[in-house]
């Protein structure tokens, strides 16, 4: 969580205005309690042409502590604000400058989480509860040091009963703990048991052993309900003595006082105003249990926050380079998954220009020779080298001009089709178009009115996956790379498209192609200059 918490010291201006403000909120907040002291004070004094005196100072202090506390709350939000700005912008980069391996690790719907349902547990469950945490202690604090100048006697006597009150959560946490545990691990039974029962329906009708299968829900429903009870059952205990403890404190208040007013060493507004500090103390004392709770609850997400924080992000390489000039040399390469080794000591020299077509079996490391090649996987060994560079040393961007990697399952965004194919750069429309009819997309372009303007929707689902395949495909003709690295890009084309597309790409001048494909056709064949067969 101290990870987390600089986030909050990153807002300095904020950051000190808000510890500034705090104190002099609580001061004002619990100068309330004096305030009605004073005007018992007034009331039984018979004085009545002191109050108007009072009654405008009294309304002068109201408006100064509405103020006050206003601006202290505007700050207090402002604060977490930024704080979670911050935060936002530094998980998102974090994320999306994950190495592809360690990105796959989780799936996205994971990251979507913690972009936002996480995101506003920790605005209202961390930050929100850590600086709410600040002020009921400062109140806390403030209170018991004017219950002590009130009296001695009234400020010992509430210490030591908060301390108790405080002391509470602690003894029963441990029994707390283990039971939240075990509910836990019996609601999980439960659902087991729910979801193979749902999803053994037929067999179980088939069977006839629906009426099993039933019962032995109904038995982990019953553990559950238990588990729930006795963890229900901790909890209520320790929030029972707690409470009985503060109310000992308010009564105990009464008698001190009462006992201090009869011997003349304490006045009737004192009490009162003793009672009202009460208020501000066990107020707080609540809070703060509930708070240290509210903390441990949200752990598990800080400590997911901080270990995506802590991450490694994907290196970046220090070796500028701009062109290519004469071929790719992969040598005595090797790369697993967990202890699987799918590429093993693998050596090859892939030339400028040559276009190669790589075969071979299913798991014998095809395309993950082009995950390597195309950096989207790092942690090998051995050396891929572009000319006499190896390319974990070049930087990324140069290298994203150099080689243009199009995969199985392309992402089409929302937008229009001139976006999709462009993606950020800034060429022509005319380009782009040249760029379509090389990928097969000519009819396609004409058959939609809106041309380039043509809308695609979300998820791509006013478009077939051919033509998915196809936009990907003129993104990396548009960009003209050096080397462009393909992994059965036209397995969803019809067998005329196909070959159209095998031409283009293989009748590129000056372009290194590396190309995999399971339905091999007899153009394809033809067409390459080299095959590389990677049977194991």
């Amino acid at each position: 969580m101290k990870q987390l918490l600089r986030y909050l010291f990153m807002n300095k201006l904020l950051f000190i205005l808000f510890l500034i403000l705090a104190p002099i909120t609580a001061v004002l907040e619990i100068g309330l309690a004096y305030a009605m002291g004073l005007a018992v004070n007034y009331a039984t004094s018979g004085r009545l042409d002191e109050f108007w005196i009072y009654a405008l100072g009294f309304i002068t202090y109201i408006l100064v502590f509405f103020l006050v506390d206003y601006t202290y709350r505007k700050i207090r939000f402002k604060l977490i604000a930024k704080s979670m700005t911050l935060l936002k912008s530094d998980m998102d980069r974090h994320i999306m400058n994950l190495s592809y391996k360690d990105f796959t690790t989780n799936n996205v719907s994971q990251y979507m989480n913690h972009m936002t349902t996480n995101m506003e547990v920790m605005r209202n469950s961390f930050f929100n509860t850590i600086l709410g945490l600040y002020i009921q202690i400062l109140e806390l604090v403030i209170a018991a040091i004017a219950m002590f100048y009130l009296s001695p006697l009234l400020g010992v006597y509430v210490v030591v009963l908060a301390f108790l009150q405080l002391l509470m959560p602690h003894l029963f946490s441990d029994a707390i703990e283990a039971k939240g545990k075990k509910a836990a691990v019996t609601q999980n039974e439960y659902l087991h048991v729910l979801k193979e029962n749902y999803d053994s329906f037929l067999t179980s009708k088939v069977f006839g052993i629906t009426d099993k299968m039933l019962q032995r829900g109904e038995e982990k429903n019953i553990s559950v309900e238990d588990s729930k009870f006795n963890s229900r059952k901790i909890n209520s205990l320790s929030y029972e003595c707690s409470f009985a403890i503060g109310n000992v404190m308010f009564l105990g208040i009464y008698l001190i006082g009462a006992f201090l007013a009869l011997k003349s060493q304490l006045s009737i507004a004192a009490i009162i105003g003793a009672s009202q500090l009460m208020v501000y103390i066990a107020s707080p004392l609540n809070s703060i249990s509930e708070i240290v709770a509210e903390l441990k609850s949200v752990k598990k997400i800080s400590d997911d926050y901080v270990e995506i924080l802590s991450q490694q992000n994907e290196a970046d390489g220090v070796k500028e380079k701009k062109e290519f000039h004469t071929g790719i040399a992969v040598s005595d390469l090797s790369f697993g998954y967990d202890e699987k080794k799918v590429i093993d000591h693998f050596s090859y020299s892939f030339e400028k220009g040559q276009k190669y077509l790589i075969v071979g079996p299913s798991g014998r490391g095809k395309s993950t020779l082009l995950n390597l090649i195309g950096r989207l996987m790092e942690n090998y060994s051995g050396q891929i080298c572009l000319d006499d560079s190896e390319i974990r040393d070049i930087k990324r961007q140069d290298y994203a001009k150099l080689v243009c990697y199009i995969t199985q399952n392309p992402y089409i965004y929302e937008g229009t089709l001139r976006d999709n194919v462009r993606l950020f750069s800034d060429a022509s429309d005319e380009e782009i178009v040249t760029a379509l009819k090389a990928a097969g997309l000519e009819t396609f372009f004409k058959n939609h009115e809106d041309g380039l303007d043509f809308r695609i929707e979300e998820n791509a689902e006013n478009i077939s996956g051919g033509e998915k395949q196809r936009i990907s495909i003129a993104r990396a003709l548009l960009r003209k790379p050096p080397i462009l690295l393909m992994d059965e890009v036209t397995s969803a084309l019809d067998y005329d498209t196909k070959v159209d597309i095998e031409n283009t790409i293989f009748e590129l001048q000056d372009i290194t192609v590396l190309y995999i494909a399971h339905n091999i056709t007899e153009n394809i064949r033809t067409k390459a200059d080299k095959i590389l067969s990677m049977e194991g």
